[in-house]
């Protein structure tokens, strides 16, 4: 992965090189082995490279032409550009690197925005026809890669980052609509931003720049047709071959490469693959020392033995992680509160000591069905649910603590959340269940957001479990999880490659019928079946527990002070945004005996006022 920028001047007088180079900057730990800008007229291009392939400086960034008529600046991996490549040459076309980069200049040369239909892998670039003072831009399919972009006064930017776009204007305002999103999801969804007239270009999308105007259209949407040609056994082996093909084109690479290995199947799995094809492949784990509830580094191990990798397993302690959350709050350019980011951020800090690349096995849980909450969907949609036995849940929630931080506490707050999906459409309960946070957005403000005027999401109709995986698909993967990896991982200068987002696996994945991924007893039921003699029994018996961390403990113990000056009655009072009230209330909670899920709403707080302080504020 890399880092973009640029920018166009509907006024070229207007055009500020030096500011250019300076907010290119702020992307540096996107790609510290090249820096580069080109200036055209109207346009500013800027690339900061991470070199993965052909590490020749012939293949840095803008790519041009002898002519300078066009030029690329490209954050990504083209994964079958070898195939691509031979195409060209059979045509004619001459290639003077053995980068993908050149593969898909010269295809955009020839085929324009047409080539993005061709491409297979992750992405985000900008192709730009210097003669026509014309961009085109585009995100790849399922959003792996990010890009912003902005039309405001007298210039269209786009960068990979927030923190560039906010440098390139002089003032931004903040999105109240984005901020409300943000507090019910814990992201803020595309196509918004945190500032208005910032947008996110949505996965599966491209823009073309032109006139100064900037207009978005579709290009891609995951194919939704089952295929019920295919018995269990035909689509497991068709699985196993696709995944092969999937994790052997993301091993292309001039740089160290491993895979993180959590001690789940979807990590498992991919690391299984790997190492068919690579020996000595290096696998990585992460664990907690002093917080054994959230350790899965056993499993990790035992994975490891039976597929023979080369395995290190990185043992964190508390401070680790207070440490970890104090530079995801300096680092974070727009409000996100997976807490989890604060887990990866620490892992792909030691795991960049050792490589370059990692895979990883994100997207198996949205496409193959393997979160907790849809194994409650489909038990409701299978109108097999007992109200009566549901009811009394909420009644021992009262006499024993709700937390993330206890089994017990853990499966009476997701019991809580089970109640409230009862009765009513599948829809509206998809919206609830997505409300990560539990945060009353109506009390928290001091004035409220007229419903009018509130940035909502669209659901499409729930008939079935596959239209809630194409939900997650579209909403949850891109917002949350690849958002999570990229924010993390390209903080540290790491790239991370994932298998089951593969166009052929993904798209065979929603061609398969519900019960092939789950029915009343288990979830991801193909991938079980596919791979139960590749890895440890014990893989498949354990219950799911997510990559989580002990945040009540890192907020008492370890953020107190940040509590006390962004939380402070004074701040918020000055702040003139939040009832006072509502947050002393939730402070309360987190210092109880039942914490409830308190905890994430402070860390979500902590996070927007820390960059409520450096980017509004200030």
């Amino acid at each position: 992965m890399c880092g973009i920028a640029g920018a166009y001047f509907i006024d070229p007088k207007q055009k500020n090189e030096d500011l250019f180079d300076r907010s290119l900057e702020l992307l540096n730990h996107r790609g510290p082995d090249a820096t580069a800008s080109l200036f055209s007229q109207k346009l500013c291009l800027g690339h900061k490279r991470l070199s993965i392939i052909d590490l020749d400086p012939r293949s840095n960034q803008p790519f041009t032409d002898e002519n300078e008529e066009f030029a690329l600046v490209f954050n990504g991996e083209v994964y079958n550009y070898q195939k691509l490549k031979k195409d060209l040459e059979g045509k004619g076309h001459q290639f003077k690197t053995t980068s993908d980069t050149e593969v898909l200049f010269v295809l955009l040369k020839v085929e324009g925005k047409e080539a993005i239909k061709k491409l297979e892998g992750c992405f985000a670039f900008a192709f730009a026809d210097l003669k026509e003072q014309k961009i085109l831009l585009s995100r790849d399919r399922m959003g792996i890669n990010p890009l912003y972009y902005s039309s405001k006064v007298n210039k269209i930017c786009f960068a990979s980052e927030l923190r560039t776009i906010r440098a390139l204007h002089e003032n931004l305002d903040l999105d109240q609509n984005s901020i409300d999103q943000y507090f019910k999801y814990s992201y803020i969804p595309a196509p918004h931003s945190a500032y208005s007239d910032v947008y996110k270009l949505e996965p599966g999308h491209l823009a073309i720049i032109e006139n100064g105007e900037i207009k978005t259209e579709k290009y891609y949407s995951i194919p939704r047709q089952i295929d019920r040609s295919l018995n269990f056994g035909s689509a497991k082996s068709k699985l196993s071959e696709l995944m092969d093909k999937a994790v052997q084109k993301r091993l292309i690479s001039d740089v160290p490469l491993g895979s993180f290995l959590s001690g789940g199947i979807d990590s498992s799995i991919i690391s299984a693959i790997a190492t068919d094809h690579t020996s000595g492949f290096k696998t990585f784990s992460i664990g907690f020392e002093d917080a054994q509830y959230f350790d899965e580094t056993h499993y990790a191990e035992e994975v490891a033995t039976k597929i023979g990798s080369d395995h290190k397993t990185i043992k964190l302690k508390t401070e680790d992680l207070v440490n970890s959350a104090r530079e995801m709050l300096e680092h974070i350019d727009e409000p996100f509160a997976d807490s989890s980011a604060i887990a990866v951020n620490l892992l792909s800090k030691e795991v960049r000591k050792h490589i370059t690349v990692a895979l990883s096995g994100d997207g198996a849980d949205e496409i193959f069905s393997g979160y907790n909450k849809h194994s409650a969907e489909h038990f409701l949609l299978s109108r097999k649910a007992s109200a009566k036995l549901i009811n009394v849940i909420p009644d021992l929630a009262k006499y024993f603590p709700s937390s993330r931080s206890s089994y017990f506490g853990n499966k009476l707050r997701q019991f809580s959340k089970l109640k409230q999906g009862i009765g009513i459409a599948p829809e509206k309960r998809y919206e609830k269940w997505l409300s990560q946070l539990d945060i009353e957005t109506d009390k928290i403000w001091l004035s409220g957001i007229a419903n009018e005027s509130r940035h909502e999401l669209q659901f499409s109709k729930i008939h079935d479990m596959n239209d809630v995986l194409f939900l997650d698909s579209k909403i949850i993967l891109p917002n949350d999880m690849l958002y999570k990896v990229d924010l993390s991982s390209m903080r540290n200068s790491l790239e991370v490659r994932t298998p089951f987002l593969d166009k052929d696996v993904v798209e065979f994945a929603f061609s398969l019928p519900v019960e092939y991924k789950i029915d009343q007893k288990r979830r991801k039921i193909i991938l079980r079946e596919t791979y139960k003699g590749k890895l440890p029994e014990s893989l498949f018996t354990r219950k799911k527990q997510g990559f989580e961390i002990p945040m009540k403990q890192i907020i008492l113990e370890g953020l107190s002070k940040e509590v006390a000056e962004l939380l402070s009655e004074n701040f918020i009072s000055d702040q003139n945004l939040f009832s006072n009230g509502y947050i002393a209330a939730i402070l309360r909670q987190l210092r109880s005996s039942n914490p409830g899920n308190s905890a994430n709403q402070i860390w979500s707080l902590l996070v927007f006022q820390k960059f409520w302080m450096k980017n509004i504020a200030n």
